[in-house]
């Protein structure tokens, strides 16, 4: 056998094993046609969750009846009464309350709302003397007067000795549409009197206002700002630490952390308060592009001090100390500034005061000996007249040592009014204070002029110093009963005469002429004011 025919052979078995161990392939089926592509859409995202509405801000708070009413959401009625206004009973002043008329049953105070109110808490400040009172409520005035049905009595009577606050928490709050208050005297045979009550209640933040004690500022300065909030019930609450400060345009200043705008740029600028969908009523300021401070002697005081009714007076070579009380009420911080003492003209004593900030306080004191004998006391700032101010006119003061002293009370609201409006008098004031001084100085210079229609010397009217300005918050005259304008506070008998200027003088359009200094304008000069020197307490 050949070696040709043994290779062949072997090269034969060869591809028979690699085709056996080979796998078989299946047989294709012919193709089918081709579906139609689908366009690929993305994926649609899910829908972004709607944004929660802001919270509405929630206090509890007292009731605002007079609010209510004129809003249609309340009726008010009482028994009977002798004296005072139901509206006194929520002035936040106990002093200024109602007295009943007598009856042969308690006396009583009845609400009725539009739509049921929970209250937990109740307030009653009865007059003096012991009383009794008690809460009692329901869902409808025939329940109540017949004391059925969703009727209830909201806490034990509480009995009273004097006029002090008394309270009553309800166990377990519901709401209710009619509250009533029945009050009784237990002194025999006295009126049931009453100086406030409140009916606390949950409440929803209604409306803001922006309070700044000016309206004009200056680049670098800060003017403070408080936002005051007003509830859907007529509850009251400071909001300033709560709200979001907005400034139009945003380049024009930014507010601290003490709640103070800081003017960065001249020109108009709008603020507004902002919590959650609730926005306050705008402000408009008017930013200078340079500031001035205003130097004003506000009074001069003079101690010590005696009630009219006592036995001590002012002996003759006892020291007698006069107060000088001193604002800058200008539109910038005030730098040093001299000042002198003088006694009928001539100058007795120098000072020097250090920077003022804006609408602080000062003092100065000057030391002098009784003589029993009339001078003229007068400080003067500035007497060189070198610092550029916003008002030259209230530098000096000068005031004679044996003049009746006069008191004047004013409330935060009226005090601010003025002083954001009387420089558009023109007329040497920038304060209410230079106001004030304008109507004592007024008073004396009618005496001047009427000396000759007194024809006994014993009763030629004295002449008049402001001696005391009190400054306290809104309805808070009369301080201790009485009456707001002829006795703002009685407990002080060491004046001659008092004055009180409430805020709610602001209501009618008795000072709403601020721009003509004339004599009947009573921004100006209030000829009606002069009547209250026929109430002084004359001393000799």
């Amino acid at each position: 056998m050949s070696r040709l025919f043994v290779s062949l052979a072997l090269s034969s078995l060869a591809a028979l094993g690699a085709s056996a161990s080979a796998p078989k392939t299946p047989a294709r089926k012919p193709a089918s046609p081709a579906a139609p592509k689908t366009p690929i859409t993305p994926a649609t995202p899910p829908p972004a969750p709607a944004p929660k509405p802001a919270e509405a801000f929630i206090t509890q708070g007292p009731m605002d009846f007079a609010l209510l009413r004129r809003q249609g959401h309340a009726t008010l009625t009482a028994s009977p009464l002798a004296s005072g206004e139901l509206e006194a009973l929520q002035d936040g002043n106990r002093y200024t309350g109602v007295e009943f008329a007598a009856g042969t049953g308690p006396a009583w105070l009845q609400v009725v709302l539009d739509r049921p109110a929970t209250v937990v808490q109740a307030d009653v400040t009865p007059g003096e003397g012991g009383h009794e009172w008690a809460l009692d409520a329901a869902d409808s005035v025939a329940d109540l007067q017949g004391r059925k049905g969703s009727y209830q009595r909201l806490g034990a009577p509480r009995q009273t000795t004097s006029d002090n606050l008394t309270q009553v928490v309800p166990a377990s709050p519901r709401a209710f549409r009619v509250y009533r208050l029945e009050v009784r005297a237990t002194v025999p045979g006295a009126r049931p009197r009453l100086g406030e009550w409140a009916l606390w209640t949950s409440q929803r933040l209604n409306r803001m206002q922006i309070e700044a004690p000016d309206t004009t500022t200056a680049v670098g300065a800060v003017l403070p700002l408080r936002a005051n909030g007003i509830f859907d019930a007529g509850a009251r609450q400071n909001m300033t630490p709560d709200v979001q400060w907005v400034i139009e345009p945003a380049n024009r200043g930014s507010v601290d952390a003490f709640t103070r705008f800081y003017a960065a740029q001249p020109g108009r600028v709008r603020l507004t308060a902002v919590q959650g969908t609730v926005r306050s009523e705008p402000l408009d300021l008017d930013v200078l592009p340079q500031g001035k401070p205003d130097w004003d002697v506000t009074y001069l005081e003079r101690q010590p001090r005696f009630p009219l009714d006592g036995a001590n007076r002012l002996a003759v070579g006892q020291t007698v100390q006069w107060f000088a009380h001193i604002k800058n009420y200008g539109t910038a911080d005030a730098a040093s500034v001299t000042g002198e003492w003088r006694i009928d003209g001539e100058k007795v004593q120098s000072i020097q005061f250090g920077k003022l900030e804006r609408f602080l306080p000062t003092e100065a004191i000057l030391t002098t000996k009784w003589d029993g004998k009339r001078h003229r006391i007068e400080l003067v700032l500035d007497p060189a007249n070198v610092v550029d101010e916003t008002c030259e006119g209230n530098n000096s003061l000068a005031v004679d040592t044996d003049a009746q002293a006069v008191g004047f009370w004013v409330e935060d609201g009226l005090h601010r009014y003025f002083q954001q409006h009387q420089r558009e008098l023109n007329a040497g004031g920038n304060s209410w204070e230079d106001w004030a001084q304008r109507q004592v100085s007024g008073w004396n210079r009618w005496i001047d002029r009427t000396t000759w229609l007194w024809t006994t010397p014993d009763l030629t009217p004295d002449r008049w110093r402001l001696d005391r300005i009190i400054q306290v918050g809104d309805g808070m005259l009369p301080m201790a009963g009485g009456n707001a304008w002829e006795q703002p506070d009685r407990r002080d008998q060491t004046v001659g005469l008092t004055c009180g200027f409430p805020t709610s003088d602001l209501r009618g359009s008795r000072y709403r002429t601020t721009a003509k200094a004339e004599f009947g304008n009573p921004f100006y000069y209030d000829p009606a004011l002069i009547r209250a020197i026929a109430r002084t307490r004359f001393v000799k």
